[in-house]
């Protein structure tokens, strides 16, 4: 996919040993410049589980605390999924680093 001036694609796969089990998370994340915050998904979940809530609230801390939450939208293109690993802590860890990382591109 290409991308258009001032908007760059991020994917971030998140994956930490903790005790007995795995935690994971994996997303792929767009951001634009924009007049105002808007945060849209377009990611499909396996079954019951969505995480998207997670994504949404970490994206929007990080963005906040770099001071650009009123200039960018967001959109959740893909998330990869571990049928055992995946839960909202991975999600959430996943987005926040795929948001510090657009910024280093």
């Amino acid at each position: 996919m290409d991308a258009r001036p001032g908007q760059v694609t991020v994917h971030f796969s998140y994956t930490r040993y903790v005790g007995p089990r795995h935690v994971h998370g994996a997303v792929a994340l767009q951001f634009s410049t924009a007049a105002s915050f808007q945060f849209t998904s377009e990611a499909t979940w396996p079954g019951p589980d969505d995480y998207t809530a997670a994504v949404l609230e970490a994206v929007r801390g990080t963005l906040a605390a770099k001071g650009v939450l009123a200039a960018t939208t967001c959109k959740l293109i893909a998330v990869e999924w571990d049928a055992v690993a995946s839960c909202r802590q991975g999600f959430a860890a996943a987005a926040r680093a795929a948001t510090l990382a657009a910024f280093e591109v």
